[in-house]
Parts: structure tokens; sequence; C-alpha cells
């Protein structure tokens, strides 16, 4: 006969405080956002976690940072310690599909802040260290100019031996037409700004950016277009921006407008990616450039080349970079002090895509809008004297 067992009590299982399952669900959300960041497509959710999370709520802004949607005080000192002011995206780049439309160009932006207009002076070099008038600043470290005696200066951070004097020997082969579209300026970062001052106060997205296009690095290239037009230079100017609500990726989608550009305006052959350059110390001092140009005090001006040392195709790198000799040259000449030493890069920063493409760093975050804004005006006049010789004569 079967014994008939009694039947033991099950224990309850201990419960997971609910604090800790909110914590691991947090945590889980996190990885999936990382996640979806890191393959670019972080842009289609950002609407469903603008409806699902309020601003003020707190997984909200975890979630936002996660996915490098960070704001106010909390972004600017997440920035600030992680990465000291000077963040790239070297080697970020990847194959971007060409679209069939241009991105938008918007309406130039009104600003209505003072700044120096008068003529462009091209005095002889300086022998006098130059005033600046922001000794107030404690935050700011002033440094004077300097430049090679060399005629040509370049920064070389690749492992090529390069030979500025016999590639000035080779011709530029860069021909511009008379009336069509040869120049595209571009702003990859278009959200960089300058150090406020009381005439230039911005609100910032990010530390030293802005979405206020009257005082981003999108204005610079406004002043840029406007020496152009006085020197009946034909340019297609994007004011559109690409580093913003997502940094990462900017380069990819730069480089699908420059290619939308140039199936529109075949005749671009330079590109001109402007923007402002990040100096600060690792103790959190921010830096600023100066050149003195006659009696005027301006921010400096630096040209970065890229090359195919990373391993990525780049047949026009030498091509590029004598280019920018060619306007490293024309800038001593006209307004000595004004550029500083070519940077020579790995990486391409999409400019393979013309023979005369370039970045070029207006400024950096220790320089005010004014300061750069008359520093465009240099460089502008200079590179439009360049391509002015460069146009075809039919």
């Amino acid at each position: 006969m079967q014994q008939s067992r009694k039947p033991r009590a099950r224990q309850a299982p201990t419960a997971m405080p609910l604090a800790i399952k909110g914590l691991a669900f947090i945590f889980a959300l996190c990885l999936l956002f990382r996640l979806l960041a890191a393959i670019g497509v972080e842009e289609a959710f950002e609407e469903l976690l603008d409806k699902s999370f309020s601003e003020e709520n707190a997984v909200s802004k975890i979630l936002r940072f996660e996915m490098g949607r960070t704001s106010g005080v909390f972004s600017g000192n997440i920035a600030a310690y992680v990465f000291g002011g000077m963040v790239t995206e070297e080697g970020q780049e990847e194959t971007a599909t060409e679209v069939t439309e241009p991105a938008p160009v918007d309406a130039p932006p009104q600003s209505t802040q003072p700044y120096y207009t008068g003529p462009l002076v091209r005095p002889p070099q300086p022998t006098s260290s130059p005033q600046t008038g922001f000794e107030d600043l404690p935050d700011v470290v002033l440094k004077n100019p300097s430049y090679s005696e060399t005629a040509y200066a370049i920064n070389n951070g690749t492992s090529k031996t390069v030979d500025a004097a016999a590639l000035m020997k080779k011709p530029l082969n860069l021909k511009l037409h008379k009336e069509k579209p040869s120049v595209l300026i571009i702003h990859t970062h278009g959200s960089e700004a300058y150090l406020p001052d009381e005439e230039n106060l911005y609100v910032p997205s990010d530390p030293y950016r802005t979405q206020d296009k009257r005082y981003s690095i999108i204005r610079i290239g406004e002043e840029v277009a406007k020496v152009f037009d006085e020197e009946g230079i034909a340019y297609i100017h994007d004011k559109a921006i690409y580093d913003y609500p997502s940094y990462q990726g900017a380069y990819n989608r730069s480089y699908e407008a420059i290619q939308s550009y140039l199936k529109k305006y075949p005749t671009i052959q330079v590109v001109l990616d402007i923007h402002r350059d990040a100096l600060e110390g690792s103790d959190g001092t921010v830096y600023k450039t100066i050149a003195q140009i006659g009696d005027v005090t301006c921010a400096q001006v630096m040209m970065v080349i890229g090359t195919n040392d990373s391993g990525l195709k780049h047949p026009n790198w030498e091509k590029n970079l004598r280019f920018a000799l060619t306007l490293q040259e024309k800038m001593n000449t006209l307004y000595p002090t004004l550029a500083k030493p070519i940077e020579l890069s790995r990486f391409r920063y999409n400019q393979q895509a013309t023979p005369g493409s370039m970045i070029v760093e207006v400024g950096c975050t220790g320089n005010t809008l004014d300061e750069a804004l008359l520093a465009a005006r240099y460089f502008a006049d200079a590179t439009a004297q360049v391509l002015s010789e460069l146009k075809e004569s039919s």
C-alpha cells in the first residue's frame, strides 16, 4: 500500500526589492541605448524618448546622457572632465551612402553685433607683442603668436616624409570655373562657438557650443562668404548643423552632404570645412591664439590636412597639402602671424572628396567671436586672391 506523503510547504522566494529592479531596468536600457548609438541609429529613438520621459525626470536625464543628449550644467561638467574640451572624431570615418539632394541651406543669420569692418590692412610683420585687452580674464591664458622662420611650416603627425619646397614646385592642377560654384563652405561641427563676452552672449547647447547660428562657427563661414562675394568667387555655403543632437557620426553626415553637392555642382573643386579649434590645458585652463594685423588684434588660423596614413584610401592628400601650402604662403605674405603651422593628420576628414579640400580652424575656445570674425576676413581675402588666380580664362 502506497504510503501517502505529507506535502511540504514551499518556501516563498525572496522578493527582489523594487529599487534594485528599477536600477537593473535602467542599466539594461543604458546598454541598449549605447549599442544603438554605436551603430548610428540613435536618432530614431529620440522622439520615443521625448514622448516617454519628462525632461525633468531622473530616468530621462540618465538615458539622455547615454545617448549624448546632455544639456545645461550637467552636460558642461561631464564634457569638461571627460573630454577636456578637445573632443575629436579621428578615425570615426565610415563608408557613407550618397544622397540625391543637398543638405538644407538656411538663410544667412542676421548678426547685429558690432565688430571691426575697416580695410584689410597688409602690414609688415610686427616686432612687438600685441595687446589683447583680455588681461582681466583669469581663466584665459594669452599666447603670443609664434611662427617658423622657414617659408613653410608643417606639424607632421604622420609617418610620411614631406618636402614642402619640392611639393610646391609641382603644379597645383586646380582650375576653377569663372561663374559656376567652385567652392563649398561647410561646417561638420556647426555648433562650435567661442568664448562669450558682453557683446556676444549665447545659450550654450554644450560647452563652447550653441545652436544659435549668429554666434557659432556658421557665423564665421558667413564672413568668409561675404569676402568671396566681394572678390567674385562663386561658392555654396551649407549652414546645416551636423554635430547636434549627436556629435558621433558628424563626419559621415557632412560627407553625405559634400557628395550630394558635388553631384549637383560638379564644378566644385575646393571644400573648406570651417571649424573652431579647442586649446585647453590638463588643469582646465582655456587658451587663445592671437595675431597682430597692423593695429588690429585677431585670432589665428590653422589648416588641417588629412592623409591616407590611417589605411583609408585618399589619393588627393598631396594635392590638398599643396593647396594649403599655397594659402599659407599667401597669408604669410599679406598677413604675417595669421597662419599657424599646417597640421598634417593621419586621418582623412572627408578630404578625399576633392583635390582642394581642407579643415580650417579659425581661432579657438579662448578667442571671442569678434577676434575670429577678423581672422576669417583675412583668411578669406588671402584665399580669394589664390582662387582668383586659378580661374579658367574662358
